[in-house]
């Protein structure tokens, strides 16, 4: 970890230290306050904080393959679509979640299933570890995770599940800095970033934490019309 940090901050003069906060909101606080650099959040914690706050992207988190939602079965179930897991118990992530509800209950729309009648029971679980053990262990019928976790288990445990629907691909995590104060560093750590980006190994040790794009205002624009709007 600390030579990708090392990598970032090259050139700059300045030594990166990582600092622990408990929520999302007080990240966002710290950024606007410039009582840190930058911050890492959500993309459901970007989308509603970004216009209330004076905070913006620099550097959007990707995977290769692409994030998406699945909805996943066990190995042994006979559903193959979404049309098949009518009365089923379902388990999402908390509902404030966009890749864990607010996607699942869109790709349930546009598929004309109302989620109110469709399912038996509408369960939330506390992660996605949790959800698949309560997949296997017979507490759900259907879970709702994101592709990046499935992909992260042991070929093992992924034979015990199928996926039976996946949604759009879903933009990652984003970093993020003040809109108000910008950073005199900005320019050399997001071009760092992107250096170590370009060289880091899918495969690699949090590599999930350095695989950076250039982040896209229009997509979450669309993100928050489609999601936070109601439209």
């Amino acid at each position: 970890m600390q030579p990708n940090l090392d990598a970032i901050v090259e050139k700059s003069g300045k030594t990166a230290k990582i600092d622990i906060s408990s929520s999302e909101s007080e990240i966002v606080n710290k950024v606007e306050r410039r009582l840190v650099d930058f911050g890492s959040i959500s993309i459901m914690g970007y989308l509603t904080s970004r216009k209330k706050n004076q905070i913006i992207a620099v550097l959007e988190r990707y995977s290769d393959p692409p994030k998406r939602t699945l909805f996943v079965v066990r190995a042994s179930d006979p559903a193959h679509s979404l049309a098949d897991i009518k009365n089923y118990r379902i388990a999402y992530r908390s509902n404030d979640s966009l890749t864990g509800y607010q996607i699942p209950l869109r790709e349930l729309r546009i598929n004309d299933i109302d989620h109110t009648t469709w399912f038996s029971q509408e369960l939330y679980s506390e992660n996605y570890s949790d959800s698949i053990l309560g997949l296997l262990n017979d507490q759900y019928d259907c879970i709702i995770i994101s592709s990046n976790f499935f992909l992260e288990q042991p070929d093992s445990v992924r034979k015990t599940m199928r996926i039976i629907h996946e949604s759009h691909e879903m933009p990652g995590g984003v970093y993020l800095t003040s809109s108000k104060d910008r950073s005199p560093y900005e320019q050399i750590v997001v071009g760092n970033f992107m250096k170590l980006s370009e060289r880091m190994n899918a495969t690699e040790m949090f590599s999930g934490m350095f695989k950076t794009r250039r982040p896209d205002e229009q997509t979450y624009s669309m993100l928050e019309r489609e999601y936070l709007n109601g439209h």
